[in-house]
């Protein structure tokens, strides 16, 4: 163990980069991800923390929780990876920033795939010149018609399943069902810094809407099962009534990547660097995804670390093999 490491048990407050340094939240990680891995992690969890202000206004304890709950469910917070994410958040209560973790539905759709039980798990946007109808006697979806062109609009999004066991179930929601439903349920829906008022991060929410949907139907036994049911419960730790999206969070960044990292130890900004033949990998595997329109996460290589771009490519390879399958079978 590092000897720059503190002791828990500080009186005074501590700050993000002293709280990770904690002998007892190292091992902590170390208990879940294991010795070789605790470290990285948590190095990627200070680089994210160093990428938003708000983040670093935020409680050290919150973020820890935050952190642990999606190590536990072995999601990386490396925003670029689409998995997981730290959302800086107002708790009414104490008036403090506090950290939440919220899956990403690509994140989602990961640990359903982990449980080894779907054969096929599909998802996408109907854009306009399509046209969805629900079989009657299945539920099931019935899309026809193309694309008006390139630029259509999108009018809904759909989500897919098809179990190894032949259980087959799909959902389908028009983008105006989709903000209603938001209304109603997201406490951040009408705030004007929510992901629901960004125009990059609207499609993600729109998708994830039909994905969480289609999954409370998924086979939750098993302790991968628990896992996915695990993160679905996580988008609703937040109430409404009690924490609310902050607005006044500060617009700078005050602690740089590598000021953290060389705190925790490490002598660069990225603790675990990607190597060449992990990016090697990686560009083989988005390139086959590519060709079969299997859709992945834009990754920045000085932006995540080897072992979760390792960990994503392991996790993408199912995806992208079921679809090279199918496209070969349909040429046949």
């Amino acid at each position: 163990m590092n000897d720059a490491l503190v002791p828990a048990g500080q009186d005074k407050p501590v700050t993000v980069k002293d709280f990770f340094r904690r002998i007892d939240v190292v091992e902590r990680f170390a208990e879940i991800l294991g010795q070789k891995n605790a470290r990285p992690y948590i190095g990627s969890v200070l680089i994210a923390v160093a990428s938003k202000p708000e983040l670093q206004a935020c409680s050290p304890e919150s973020i820890y929780k935050s952190a642990l709950r999606a190590a536990s469910l072995e999601l990386s917070c490396d925003e670029s990876l689409h998995q997981a994410q730290l959302v800086p958040y107002r708790n009414k209560k104490n008036g403090q920033m506090e950290a939440n973790m919220i899956p990403h539905y690509l994140g989602l759709v990961n640990l359903a795939q982990r449980t080894g039980k779907y054969r096929v798990i599909n998802y996408g946007p109907i854009k306009a010149g399509q046209v969805v109808n629900v079989d009657t006697l299945s539920g099931l979806l019935v899309i026809t018609g193309t694309p008006t062109d390139r630029n259509a609009p999108t009018i809904g999004y759909f989500a897919y399943f098809k179990m190894l066991n032949g259980f087959e179930k799909a959902e389908y929601m028009t983008v105006e069902e989709i903000h209603e439903h938001a209304r109603k349920w997201a406490p951040s829906y009408n705030n004007e810094y929510g992901a629901w008022k960004d125009v990059k991060k609207l499609p993600a929410m729109e998708q994830k809407t039909v994905i969480r949907r289609l999954l409370k139907s998924a086979d939750m036994s098993g302790t991968a099962g628990q896992k996915l049911a695990s993160a679905l419960d996580a988008d609703n730790v937040i109430d409404g009534e009690e924490i609310d999206v902050s607005v006044d969070a500060p617009k700078e960044i005050k602690t740089s990547a590598h000021v953290l990292s060389n705190d925790l130890g490490f002598d660069t900004d990225n603790p675990d660097p990607v190597t060449n033949a992990t990016w090697n990998m990686w560009v083989e595997i988005r390139d086959r995804a590519a060709r079969v329109d299997v859709p992945c996460s834009d990754v920045s290589r000085g932006k995540t670390t080897d072992r979760d771009l390792q960990t994503y490519i392991k996790e993408m390879m199912p995806f992208v093999k079921d679809a090279e399958a199918q496209a070969q079978a349909g040429q046949q």
